[in-house]
């Protein structure tokens, strides 16, 4: 009879465990595919010389936004920050959606055509 009792007292913690366990196996999948979809927008950037909206259009099909840091026109030889971010609604780590957020940089002329 006691196992019985504890086995129904542990299945509200371990439902919890399960839930946390999915959240962080989430973030990481979505802090993943940012960082692939960074690489691309970085060798875009690179070779580009700029933010163009085809870029814009291929990070906003993965759901996530981008924002360049750098002020002024980049010119070759100049390095360009941007950051994109991503929301995510997790099941337990929060109650309000979280920003996953990834800052890169890259060096534009570096790839040659």
């Amino acid at each position: 009879m006691a196992y019985k009792m504890g086995l129904l007292l542990s299945v509200p913690f371990l439902m919890l465990l399960l839930l946390f366990m999915a959240d962080l196996a989430d973030i990481a999948l979505i802090r993943n595919g940012l960082d692939s979809v960074a690489l691309t927008v970085a060798y875009r950037i690179a070779s580009e010389g700029r933010l163009s909206e085809a870029t814009r259009q291929f990070v906003s099909e993965f759901g996530a936004e981008i924002t360049l840091n750098s002020v002024g026109t980049p010119r070759i030889g100049d390095t360009v920050i941007f950051t994109i971010t991503k929301s995510y609604a997790p099941f337990v780590v929060s109650r309000e959606p979280m920003i996953i957020t990834l800052k890169r940089s890259t060096v534009v002329g570096y790839y040659d055509r």
